[in-house]
């Protein structure tokens, strides 16, 4: 029975020490696994992370760039306002020259905040300047009008053989609906 027994201690020792460097293999092998997986893995988590980094920059830049359309469209919101209060001087000359003769010049122009349009030139005579204010009456787009002041010049250089020698000025209102 010794014998056996013996066999027996040999056997479990022998079959302990396996069952360890068994354990020792697997675990080593499984460590190795893992740090190759790591290793491998980890070019993966890189580009992820670079990849999110370039995203999050270009959330950066856009944020940026809605600053300046931010005030891109404030100057835009200005403008409009401003082009509510501005005097299109193109589409009023237009209608004055249909009005204007020979007999009347138009030498100055000028706008006030109330949107009043002042104009100031020479005629020929009194009559030539009631002509042009009952023709500039008879346009719808100009209301208002309004004489300011007509005056004869005082000194007539007989020389000069001046025309227009009698001033006036007026305002009036353009709409251009």
């Amino acid at each position: 029975m010794k014998l056996n027994s013996l066999d027996s201690d040999k056997k479990k020792k022998f079959s302990f020490s396996w069952l360890i460097i068994i354990l020792i293999i697997f675990g080593t092998v499984g460590e190795l696994g893992y740090l190759l997986w790591k290793k491998y893995d980890l070019p993966k988590k890189i580009a992820v992370l670079e990849n999110r980094n370039k995203t999050k920059e270009e959330k950066i830049r856009q944020l940026g760039k809605t600053e300046n359309t931010s005030s891109k469209w404030k100057a835009h919101q200005v403008l409009k306002k401003a082009e509510n209060y501005r005097v299109e001087w193109s589409k009023i000359l237009a209608k004055i020259l249909e009005v204007e003769n020979k007999d009347v010049k138009i030498i100055n122009f000028s706008s006030t905040k109330d949107q009043k349009i002042s104009a100031s030139g020479k005629a020929t005579d009194w009559d030539a300047i009631s002509n042009f204010i009952e023709n500039l009456n008879a346009n719808p787009k100009i209301q208002n009008i309004f004489v300011s002041s007509v005056s004869k010049d005082k000194e007539l250089d007989k020389k000069s053989k001046k025309t227009h020698n009698v001033s006036f000025q007026i305002t009036f209102n353009f709409i251009e609906k």
